[in-house]
């Protein structure tokens, strides 16, 4: 009906047109649903009263055969437009025209295109088992990535942790030779200092300087 030729962003007109409709149906299908309390999504409309919910039921109900009743045109128009078109170009161009496939296929596309808004009314069923068990799925989800989120960081830090090890004892690998060689160094020297000072306790050479030193004093 409207054409191939609209389009609505990156999308067919057509295409938005049944989506909107689709949409509305599965509304109405939903509130009859928790009208009658076979389902509770929306505990609002179970707590009213009887006599609003029967009049919302009727209503929903009512809107609910008027858009299968224009689903159903609907098919019977796509049905017959092609076959229109095409009976038009062949008696322009005078060929001649060929049997139609008849009106059972198109009548069962009418029955399929009313049926269906009804059908999609049920959908509020399995709906309300989706969203009440959707909380359980969405919480082991949560507690898997969060799981998941925080065994990444225990490695990050744990690569870190060994990482800096490693580079402290790379660093007193490579630092080594120099202390020892210092330490070398450093003993040597204090070994011919000790030898010298020894030397010059076993020569006397230091009660003769401090004798020398108390006469001094004493004169």
């Amino acid at each position: 009906m409207i054409g191939n030729a609209s389009y609505i962003g990156l999308y067919k007109t057509s295409d938005v047109a049944v989506l909107v409709i689709i949409l509305i149906e599965l509304t109405m299908g939903l509130i009859i649903m928790e009208s009658i309390r076979i389902t509770r999504l929306f505990p609002t409309i179970g707590s009213m009263d009887d006599k609003m919910r029967r009049r919302i039921i009727w209503i929903a109900l009512s809107l609910l055969a008027i858009l299968a009743a224009i689903g159903s045109a609907f098919t019977f128009a796509g049905d017959r437009n092609p076959q229109d078109l095409a009976a038009l170009g062949q008696s322009m161009t005078g060929v001649g025209q060929t049997e139609s496939a008849g009106i059972i296929p198109a009548v069962g596309k009418m029955t399929i295109g009313f049926i269906f808004p009804f059908a999609l009314a049920f959908v509020a069923i399995p709906l309300e088992f989706f969203v009440s068990s959707s909380r359980t799925v969405l919480g082991i989800i949560t507690v898997g990535a969060l799981r998941f989120i925080s065994f990444g960081l225990r490695l990050i830090g744990n690569i870190g942790y060994y990482a800096g090890r490693f580079v402290i004892n790379l660093y007193d690998l490579l630092i080594f030779p120099s202390i020892w060689l210092q330490g070398v160094l450093a003993g040597s020297k204090t070994n011919k200092n000790e030898a010298s000072e020894v030397q010059l306790y076993e020569g006397g050479r230091v009660s003769e300087e401090m004798n020398d030193i108390k006469k001094d004093s004493a004169l």
